[in-house]
């Protein structure tokens, strides 16, 4: 049996779900919504998490160990599509391309990465960063209150997880969850039940409590209670005043979608099922308004507590809670699930310092704890050796053999930490060698410089070339064309390019007109890998 703790720290409200996996079945163990106003300082992390703590212990709930979620202002997903490769090379591409955006923004990151998709054609890889400050602050103040944080997940990727493991036949099509929060809205999408992909837009319910507060002069507790109830005053039409707002969220979402099909590369992405959830899913007209927007006709308001509580031996009112506010418990339960559910998808953007701390607690320890044990019964083995020989030279003989021993095991410790020393060394070597992100951090950053006015890209690729283990950069772009400039912009870009010495070939090959501009495809050979046979160069 074991057991996960999620807790979703949001903007008005710190949500808590519990969930106990045994064999293969799923059980709330605890679950409670508290306004971040009765946990005391809303702007102090360790006193909310310090008020918490007491909360649980009051309701008797022992286990301190937890998920925190990471928000969509703190952490950045990205997607890169690469080539066939072996997983160890993977790991060393995906830590050079964090340490790049590192330096970049010249501070540490957290970052985690899991692939979502593989195969002849290469894979598709989930790139999850933070800012290693900001997901320390939050783990310093719950640690400090007698937590143990053992992951930090990015919360889109939490929703995407309570819909897998909670949704109905969540396996059968492509599936849209949307968790609309106070002021952001978690986005996944579910192909036959993987997550393919997860995004944060920085909007949510807030849209709809402002434009009440404005238009009817309201405070903003009033205006929440009146969103929240439905119920317009006399003479107020509350369809009108929301309609504004709805679609705004609407078309956000539906620009979402399109995001992930050119994530995805997938333009004929096609979302066959949206489910709501979130404190403002119910919101009057919104289901009809996204069934347009989107043009599906299967929408609906989704409850991630409704089946597993009604099975579950939780305390009467966690089920009171799951029932009053089950709506809001998305990335609260997928946290407490990435703990218990091996298919969860391991996103875990803790800073390395906790990470490290953590296995010494968990794995360290238990070796040292070994070791002495070891040691002792080595000692007693001694004793009983001394005491079971006659004379001084038995013992003498004994403590000589025993040095030996130990000598011997030190030396071979010795030996494996040079073996490992020198492994670590040619990995590192390598993968100086597989850095296709430096080439195309130089590449993006020389374009910034030098792309003439006329010159516009739209599309860029990292291909193979024909020799093996060569890459190149594969660029298309239009010319405006419209004052003849087109063909000498184009050649003046290319031989701006053909300059720079990390760059060992440029070809420009025009691809046709487009009204008054030109479409042309940019192929980029980075210097100092295997150059692919390239066709004649053409120009104009």
């Amino acid at each position: 049996m074991s057991l996960g703790l999620g807790i979703d720290v949001g903007a008005t409200t710190v949500t808590v779900c519990a969930i106990k996996k045994s064999g293969g079945a799923i059980a709330l163990e605890h679950y409670r919504v508290y306004p971040r106003a009765e946990l005391g300082d809303g702007e102090d992390l360790e006193s909310i998490a310090r008020a918490l703590s007491n909360e649980l212990a009051r309701d008797g709930f022992r286990s301190r160990r937890c998920v925190l979620g990471v928000s969509g202002r703190d952490a950045i997903i990205r997607y890169s599509h690469l080539p066939p490769m072996p997983d160890w090379r993977l790991a060393l591409l995906m830590d050079f391309e964090i340490e790049e955006n590192a330096d970049r923004i010249g501070e540490p990151l957290s970052a985690d990465f899991r692939t979502l998709r593989s195969g002849g054609g290469g894979s598709l890889v989930l790139i999850a960063l933070a800012k290693d400050a900001r997901v320390k602050e939050t783990v310093d103040a719950f640690e400090a209150a007698g937590f143990e944080v053992s992951g930090a997940v990015p919360q889109p990727v939490a929703v995407g997880d309570t819909f897998r493991f909670l949704g109905e036949e969540s396996e059968r099509e492509i599936t849209l969850v949307v968790d609309i929060g106070r002021s952001a809205t978690e986005i996944a999408l579910i192909e036959e039940g993987d997550l393919i992909f997860a995004r944060s837009v920085a909007q949510g319910g807030d849209i709809f409590t402002e434009r009440l507060q404005r238009s009817l002069g309201l405070d903003w507790a009033a205006a929440e209670e009146l969103k929240r109830s439905g119920k317009a005053p006399a003479g107020k039409d509350l369809e009108q005043l929301l309609r504004m707002p709805r679609a705004q969220l609407c078309s956000t979402i539906r620009a979402s979608i399109d995001f992930a099909k050119r994530q995805l590369k997938r333009r004929n992405l096609s979302v066959e099922r949206v489910v709501l959830s979130g404190g403002s899913a119910r919101l009057p007209g919104l289901v009809d308004e996204l069934r347009s927007e989107v043009g599906c006709e299967d929408v609906s308001v989704f409850e991630p507590l409704g089946e597993i509580e009604r099975a579950s031996r939780c305390d009467s009112t966690s089920r009171a809670a799951a029932e009053e506010t089950g709506l809001e418990a998305a990335t609260a339960a997928g946290l407490a699930l990435s703990a218990v559910v091996p298919g969860a998808c391991k996103l875990n953007l803790l800073p390395i310092s906790v990470k490290e701390r953590l296995n010494f607690r968990h794995r360290t320890v238990y070796l040292f704890v070994a070791a002495g044990v070891l040691a002792a019964s080595i000692l007693v083995s001694f004793g009983l050796a001394l005491w079971e020989s006659s004379g001084e030279s038995g013992r003498a003989e004994a403590l000589a053999s025993a040095r030996k021993a130990v000598e011997g095991r030190l030396g071979d410790h010795l030996d494996r930490r040079e073996g490992n020393d020198k492994r670590e060394d040619d990995l590192r070597q390598l993968a100086e060698r597989a850095r296709p992100g430096f080439h195309l951090s130089n590449l993006l950053a020389r374009l910034g410089e030098l792309t003439p006015p006329q010159i516009s890209f739209d599309e860029l690729e990292l291909r193979t070339g024909e020799v093996e283990g060569a890459i190149q950069f594969e660029l298309s772009g239009l010319a405006d064309d419209s004052q003849q400039q087109g063909g000498q912009a184009m050649a003046t870009l290319r031989d701006e390019l053909s300059r720079d010495p990390r760059i060992e070939d440029v070809r420009i090959q025009p691809q046709g007109d487009e009204g008054h501009s030109r479409r042309f495809m940019l192929t980029v050979i980075p210097a100092g890998n295997p150059r692919a046979a390239a066709p004649a160069e053409e120009e104009e």
